[in-house]
């Protein structure tokens, strides 16, 4: 699934979740909204979960790291443990 399509399917599930949460959608003339503010709220938010999910995968590979070192030769244990740092993006 290419970038666009997925940005495009996002799209149309908030705008629907805004229709069925708000009644209607989003009205940039609405004054009793700072849209400033509430996309910075949204920023913060959308960090914190990008920085939980580097947590959740370090863990996640961690352990695969721990069952791989006693339980593999040592030509897999290497094709493993290159393939985990591509999923944490460590560069050599």
């Amino acid at each position: 699934m290419n970038s666009l399509y997925k940005f495009e399917e996002q799209l149309t599930k908030q705008n629907e979740k805004g229709l069925k949460k708000y009644g209607q959608a989003l009205d940039p003339l609405d004054g009793r909204y700072c849209f400033l503010s509430m996309a910075m709220e949204e920023q913060v938010d959308g960090f914190q979960y990008l920085h939980a999910e580097m947590i959740k995968r370090k863990h996640v590979a961690d352990q695969i790291r721990e069952i791989v070192r006693y339980n593999t030769i040592p030509m897999v244990h290497d094709q493993i443990n290159a393939l985990l740092d591509q999923l944490e993006g460590k560069h050599d």
